[in-house]
């Protein structure tokens, strides 16, 4: 069974750490793990790319939605399912979808 996680995220410094060290310590690592930043102006963002970078199941997409960029592992192989910026998120998760192989 294919296992995806979505985190949205606002502002979350203080818990966002907890968040993914809790993800990672699970028996069982998501297949995939999108950490989507909503517009933070904290040091949220640059925790989420920190943690895609080190995990290659995880991708950071930071900033607002009009914003989005991928990082971390995406980068990393080269076949980011996200073409860059988008006025519309809806566009990111349908491109979601088609690189997990999920139809909803």
């Amino acid at each position: 069974m294919f296992l995806a996680v979505v985190v949205v995220f606002l502002n979350e410094e203080r818990f966002l750490p907890r968040l993914l060290s809790s993800v990672a310590g699970q028996t069982r690592a998501p297949d995939r793990l999108l950490l989507v930043d909503d517009g933070s102006e904290d040091a949220s963002p640059s925790i989420a790319r920190d943690f895609a970078d080190a995990y290659p199941y995880a991708e950071a997409l930071c900033g607002r939605a009009d914003r989005l960029k991928p990082t971390g592992s995406q980068l990393r192989q080269n076949s980011a399912p996200f073409s860059g910026p988008s006025s519309d998120l809806r566009t990111h998760m349908t491109s979601w979808r088609s690189w997990t192989g999920t139809s909803n």
